[in-house]
């Protein structure tokens, strides 16, 4: 093999006819010597850095603000489009033996994690009539994490508590098997998926103990074997419809599965459980963290949902949070749910004389909201009365849940310096780059600066991209249309 010091020209083949992985010899791309079609979706970064007087933070931020910007403007539509608010979204984490690699720093697991307590942040702060549920699924089972809630701190402690109680797990059945001997990769792999996991707990408990089928295990969730065994994907969907089978007409039934393994061991056949999926009008969306399986970009399809590969730690919580804002409502779903009408109740919140058990934890409190319908004290809002069933909102609620409907228009970016009206920003009043002069421009045929302006179609106001950003993720109203700025 011939090596060249040069950074443009790098052999990777010991022979023009040899193709690593088992390839025939042809050119997949075209030309002999372009390598594979997969390499195409490799970029080399260090290739697109160019000199430039803007400094670094300016430029990091710069990158990121474009990101969440792509991220808004995809999800937003150019036209209101019926959508569900009254959402129930069931995350399903894949806890298997494949979750410990290390791929995704510190391992795919944790980056799982952390990604989805941003993701669930997010989505009870752009969805206050939304509920979610947490499953795991790992030593072909599934068990139920947290149950249909709207407290967002009840998953945020949970989530915490979960990743803090998994490092541990993993720290101590590494530690375990060192202290066995098998350490040594040829006497680990001759052990079962769960050997390991089992040699870390005190009762020996293998993958092999414990109910079978469905596989529920009910509000808690065990981490003595949550980082060994394979996942079930028939376990995991029958157990994702046994939480959403309350779930009243009006509720959109989504399910987001963050799948670390391309294998599943299933009790049945799984081709009966996508279709019933389906019939029940549940909404599947896969993000894998390893590569694409058939089985689960199928499931994606059959039920309207998305799948998608996620490339790094970044990628995946683009991926994540691309699911906040709530999916359009198809014809057949429509169908499916077909409710005009739903009753919510309005709870007054007040301070009791003394101290009483709210209604849904059981817990006591001296202040809280009460049901409107039969007087039972509830600690937060929104949320179903446990006893009476009523849905209970304020009307905050409902007005964060309104921008969904009617969503902000995307501002279009500046492209021309003669287009530029002000040296400032039309919302927060911070300056804005100064154009070139005209001899400039002149000069400046193929490389012109850009702008960094971004116009409101309605009022014609132009902002920075901070703001920019700010008034499509948090504001959802444009401030100089609401003012009567320009031409809203």
């Amino acid at each position: 093999m011939d090596y060249d010091d040069t950074d443009d020209d790098i052999n990777i083949t010991d022979s023009p006819g040899h193709h690593p992985g088992g390839g025939s010899g042809g050119d997949s791309t075209g030309g002999l010597g372009s390598g594979f079609a997969w390499e195409s979706s490799y970029k080399r970064t260090w290739d697109d850095v160019t000199a430039s007087s803007e400094p670094l933070d300016a430029q990091i931020r710069r990158l990121t603000t474009d990101r969440r910007r792509a991220r808004y403007a995809k999800a937003a539509g150019t036209m209101p489009v019926h959508r569900g608010l009254v959402r129930h979204t069931v995350v399903v984490l894949d806890l298997s033996q494949a979750s410990r690699d290390a791929d995704l720093p510190p391992t795919r697991a944790h980056a799982a994690a952390n990604a989805l307590g941003k993701y669930a942040r997010e989505y009870f702060d752009q969805n206050p009539l939304a509920q979610m549920a947490l499953v795991a699924t790992h030593n072909e089972r599934a068990a139920r994490v947290v149950g249909l809630s709207s407290a967002p701190a009840a998953h945020a402690a949970a989530l915490t508590e979960y990743m803090t109680a998994l490092g541990k797990r993993l720290a101590e059945a590494a530690k375990n098997a060192t202290d066995l001997g098998l350490a040594n990769a040829s006497n680990a792999s001759a052990l079962a998926p769960g050997a390991v996991a089992a040699a870390a707990t005190s009762g020996g408990s293998g993958s092999g103990g414990g109910a079978g089928g469905g596989g529920d295990g009910g509000n808690t969730f065990s981490l003595a074997m949550g980082d060994a065994g394979e996942p079930s994907l028939q376990n995991a969907l029958e157990l994702v419809r046994k939480v959403l089978a309350h779930v009243p007409r009006h509720g959109t039934r989504e399910v987001i599965m963050v799948v670390s393994a391309l294998t599943s061991c299933d009790p049945g056949n799984i081709a009966d459980t996508l279709a019933a999926v389906a019939r029940d009008g549940i909404r599947v969306s896969v993000v894998s963290l390893a590569a694409e399986v058939h089985v689960l970009k199928k499931l994606s399809e059959m039920t309207g949902g998305e799948f998608a590969v996620a490339m790094d730690e970044a990628h995946l919580k683009e991926l994540l949070l691309a699911h906040v804002p709530p999916p359009p409502i198809t014809a057949q779903t429509s169908a499916l749910n077909a409710s005009n009408l739903m009753r919510m109740g309005f709870p007054e919140y007040s301070a009791f004389a003394s101290a009483v058990l709210c209604a849904c934890h059981a817990m006591p409190i001296r202040a809280g909201h009460t049901c409107p319908r039969c007087a039972s004290p509830i600690c937060t809002v929104p949320s179903d009365c446990p006893v009476c069933g009523l849905t209970l909102v304020l009307s905050p609620h409902l007005a964060r849940s309104y921008h969904h409907l009617f969503p902000v228009p995307i501002y279009q970016e500046v492209m021309r310096w003669q287009e530029v009206k002000s040296q400032e920003c039309a919302a927060c009043a911070a300056p804005l780059p100064a154009g070139p002069t005209a001899a400039e421009l002149a000069l400046l045929v193929d490389k012109i600066p850009p702008t960094d302006r971004y116009q409101c179609p309605r009022c014609a106001q132009q902002v920075c991209i901070e703001c920019d950003v700010y008034v499509h993720e948090v504001l959802h109203n444009c401030p100089m249309c609401s003012e009567g700025v320009g031409n809203g």
